[in-house]
């Protein structure tokens, strides 16, 4: 991308009206009560749809992303979303209502999965994450906006002429993003061979490790602040409608505040040694406690406690960035996708769960305070198993005794960095096999895939990126051809004492590499090349006798296997 920052603001603009219509509902649910009369399960159903219409549509748009571009594909979507956003304005009953939600949910469900996808192709990992937050920043503004400026709309414009005014406004966004974006590149079909579907992504371990938290904890989290925070200060609380607007205003703007906070402190964390993985291990929990104590305070669990569980949570959103790292770039449309699915499913089971919960618990005699006590107990479970899923995936990649002695003995920023400059999609493959070994390697492992159209200054502007944040106070540099243009921008950067190059990078040097990164650089070298010539054999056709089979242990090996 040439000119980011008009293409940053062309998606940020669509995608705060995208989270706005999201968030709106919660702002809107006593005007729906009181004009259509509608029970708590109807409200979660109402509010649910468009959160299940986003859900099915992110299998096919993660392909079509990856197939036809993000830029064609939003353009497509959103006129979907302004013709929703007409059908509901003029819908008159609850099943007109509900259908037109669904399709504004298909509409926009690229707002987000589309720039990222961008980034993913065009920005360095640095780039991506802090445009991964303000991105989340531009929704957070999106949600703010539904909650008190939405409420002194309303006198005036009405709910209806609400939704007339936010499909002209969508319909501008559109025009900005046809305007500003650059022409995506011809269409293109899977290269043979090429994994065109989600089966590789569903079995890979960062995938699975985050997908639960994604589905019950992110969105529970966003259940609760795009709906349910609302009911819960006028019913549990007693708080007015105008009142409640206000402290749905303060829960969004703390969630803004604290996606810019991420945007800024992030890349410093990561230079450090705290990956998405760690922080999540750690932030986690803070959140579990917080919820716990609004589920005893009761009636007294206010806005500024929503406000804290939802900042609190905030930290499962740098899941999603590293999920799309860990996968090659040729991949990220699908892989955003996929795990975007999982969000805005957990999204829609648990708002309309959680209304069919409090009224079966309603009608079973509980008070209104005991029945969504009791539903926001039930989810927390689901939470808390989501986040023991978690540790118990990770345990065994921390038990591995070469990963336990770096961490007890080394600072992540005294290792060798590692840098693999390579012809798309090699770099972020090998990193990804990478991962399979040592699923923290991302602290000090940074991928560059070079891509046909890239200049020289391009790639050697993002090369220095990614070595200025694993470098500390060495690096090591792999290329694949020795002679091609990633070599060639591989030697620029390198000094030859503390930074140096490889070429004839292959998984053997690369685990070799990363199993002795605490080494002297020049000691990391020749391991590195013994690594990659000793990897370089002619396989026995039956199982050498003088070996042990260890089932399921091909990726776990301890420090002593890779000599």
């Amino acid at each position: 991308m040439s000119s980011p920052i008009p293409v940053f603001l062309s998606f940020a603009f669509a995608y705060f009206f995208s989270a706005l219509v999201r968030a709106v509902t919660a702002t809107l649910a006593p005007a729906f009560g009181a004009e259509l009369g509608l029970s708590s399960g109807d409200l979660g159903l109402l509010a649910g749809a468009y959160f299940l219409g986003f859900a099915l549509t992110q299998l096919p748009l993660g392909r079509a992303l990856d197939r036809h571009g993000p830029r064609r594909v939003i353009l497509v979507l959103m006129s979907l979303a302004v013709i929703g956003c007409c059908a509901f304005a003029s819908a008159r009953h609850f099943a007109t209502l509900t259908l037109a939600r669904a399709l504004i949910g298909v509409g926009l469900s690229a707002c987000l999965m589309a720039p990222l996808t961008a980034y993913r192709r065009s920005f360095g990992p640095v780039a991506q994450l802090r445009a991964n937050s303000w991105m989340l920043v531009a929704g957070s503004l999106g949600m703010v906006a539904s909650t008190l400026p939405v409420q002194w709309l309303l006198p005036v414009l009405g709910w209806r002429g609400l939704f007339w005014a936010i499909a002209a406004l969508l319909a501008v966004a559109m025009l900005a993003i046809r305007l500003l974006v650059p022409t995506d590149a011809p269409a293109t079909a899977s290269a043979p061979g090429e994994p065109g579907g989600y089966a590789a992504i569903w079995r890979h371990g960062v995938f699975r490790r985050f997908a639960p938290l994604a589905f019950f904890h992110y969105g529970g989290m966003l259940a609760v602040q795009t709906l349910w925070a609302g009911p819960w200060l006028v019913r549990v609380c007693g708080w007015t409608p105008e009142h409640a607007a206000a402290g749905l205003f303060a829960i969004n703007v703390s969630m803004l505040l604290a996606f810019l906070a991420w945007g800024f402190v992030v890349p410093r964390l990561y230079r450090h040694g705290w990956p998405a993985q760690r922080l999540v291990r750690w932030g986690v929990p803070l959140s579990l406690g917080v919820l716990v104590a609004g589920l005893l305070l009761g009636e007294r669990a206010t806005a500024p406690l929503w406000a804290l569980f939802c900042v609190s949570c905030s930290v499962v959103s740098l899941t999603q960035p590293a999920v799309g790292q860990a996968m090659p770039a040729a991949q990220a449309g699908r892989a955003l996708s996929a795990y975007n699915l999982l969000i805005f499913a957990g999204i829609f089971v648990l708002q309309w769960g959680l209304g069919l919960v409090i009224d079966a618990l309603s009608a079973a005699g509980w008070s209104t305070v005991s029945a969504f006590r009791g539903a926001m107990a039930l989810w927390g479970v689901c939470a808390l198993l989501a986040y023991l899923w978690f540790l118990r995936h990770e345990a065994p990649a921390e038990a591995a005794p070469e990963v336990v002695a770096a961490a007890a003995t080394h600072n992540p920023r005294s290792m060798a960095g590692l840098l693999i400059i390579a012809h798309a999609p090699l770099a972020s493959s090998l990193k990804a096999v990478a991962s399979h070994a040592f699923p923290d390697c991302g602290a000090r492992l940074e991928v560059l895939d070079v891509a046909p159209d890239m200049s020289p200054e391009q790639i050697e502007n993002q090369a220095r990126e990614l070595l200025e944040r694993v470098r500390g106070p060495e690096a090591l540099i792999f290329t694949d051809v020795f002679g091609a243009t990633p070599c060639n921008v591989a030697q620029r950067l390198a000094d030859g004492v503390q930074v140096k190059v490889v070429a004839g990078v292959n998984v053997p040097m690369l685990w070799r590499s990363l199993c002795y990164a605490d080494e002297p650089i020049d000691a990391l070298v020749a391991r590195a090349m013994a690594g990659a010539t000793q990897g370089v054999m002619q396989v026995a056709t039956s199982r050498p006798q003088n070996q042990t089979y260890k089932p399921g242990g091909n990726d776990q090996d301890h420090r002593h296997h890779q000599q």
